[in-house]
């Protein structure tokens, strides 16, 4: 995947994932259809046959939220959790059709007693009819998988015209690629406008409240991560696909500031068979260790954590990238104990995904 997957992607998705699982009210429910349109992002010369490319698209989605003032207080938004489901027409015969199913939150900002401002993050998965063929298909450099990973970052506006409908309009930028478990694969990135109705017959109607602000001294504290990682990357390289592993360790020290937010200072060390053998197979060498420096910031949503760190390398570096960013979300199963996958990345370009197990020191 070879454009940046935001993996998670950006920072609003903090707000509140466990909005639900704290507090007592439960949420309404609401459900929406939006129409999209959009283009196709040519983002490298390998996917040319990408551009003037204007896919359309259907969404559905069913929403929860939580829309009481005891909510707004704890996380200052009204947090709306979806599962979607959105079919697109690539409007290209190379890139075919494909079905997107994924969750996504939206953490609502009052602007108004009728109007909310809105950043939206979804993750899920990608049906894609028409993957890279050597025979049927060969000039599909953008997804080599049927099935890939769904991404999309987004803003968005929300109008209740009425006690039980509404209106929305957004921009999202989406992205579907594999993580690097099959090449080809430079990813399809394309923008959307969306604009949709929704319909709740549970009155779902959002109010602007004055916020009972906290103090945030309670929610400080401090944590160590000790963290290891792997992954396995296939290629090909001599006329025959090959998997080689890519592993490593992870030491970060997390600061948290408020209730959502935290800073991070850390480093890293890994080796990556995966690059070694892939330099060698043009008739280079290379040794595979790799290590950065890496700070960043955590949005801490209750058993989750996502994070984002920017890296500059201490050994070794990419071609001539000396600055790389990762993209992370861990889900702690024990106290002190967190699974998670972490995205590292050149600039646009994506360079592996890879699957971690943390164990942290003074998390309560």
């Amino acid at each position: 995947m070879h454009s940046l997957r935001f993996f998670i992607c950006f920072a609003f998705f903090s707000v509140c994932a466990r909005a639900q699982d704290t507090l007592n009210t439960k949420p309404a429910f609401s459900y929406s259809l939006f129409a999209n349109y959009g283009f196709i992002f040519a983002h490298s010369q390998d996917v040319e046959n990408t551009a003037n490319s204007f896919p359309r698209g259907i969404t559905a989605t069913l929403n929860w939220q939580r829309t009481d003032k005891q909510i707004l207080d704890q996380y200052n938004c009204f947090p709306r959790h979806s599962l979607l489901v959105g079919f697109y027409d690539f409007d290209n015969a190379v890139l075919g059709r494909g079905l997107n199913l994924a969750y996504s939150l939206e953490p609502h900002f009052m602007m108004t007693q009728r109007l909310s401002f809105y950043p939206k993050v979804s993750i899920g998965a990608a049906f894609l009819s028409n993957p890279n063929d050597p025979i049927k298909n060969p000039t599909n450099n953008s997804y080599s998988l049927p099935v890939s990973a769904y991404l999309a970052l987004g803003v968005g506006l929300r109008w209740q015209f009425s006690p039980t409908w509404a209106m929305n309009i957004n921009a999202e930028y989406q992205h579907v690629s594999n993580g690097g478990l099959r090449e080809p694969n430079k990813g399809i990135n394309w923008p959307t406008m969306g604009l949709g109705v929704e319909f709740s017959p549970m009155n779902l109607a959002l109010k602007k409240f004055v916020r009972t602000r906290e103090n945030n001294e309670s929610f400080k504290q401090r944590r160590m991560d000790i963290v290891l990682l792997a992954v396995v990357k296939g290629g090909d390289f001599s006329g025959e696909r090959r998997y080689y592993p890519i592993s490593g360790a992870n030491f970060t020290a997390s600061w948290q500031v408020s209730r959502l937010h935290a800073w991070t200072v850390g480093t890293e060390f890994y080796h990556d068979q995966f690059m070694q053998e892939r330099i060698a197979s043009t008739g280079n060498t290379v040794n595979g260790y790799r290590g950065g420096f890496l700070a960043g910031h955590e949005f801490l949503l209750g058993k989750f954590i996502f994070s984002q760190q920017l890296g500059i390398y201490w050994l070794g570096q990419n071609n001539n990238d000396l600055v790389y960013h990762r993209w992370g979300l861990n889900y702690y199963i024990l106290p002190h104990w967190a699974v998670g996958v972490n995205l590292r990345a050149h600039k646009q370009v994506a360079d592996f995904t890879d699957v971690r197990v943390t164990y942290s020191f003074g998390k309560k």
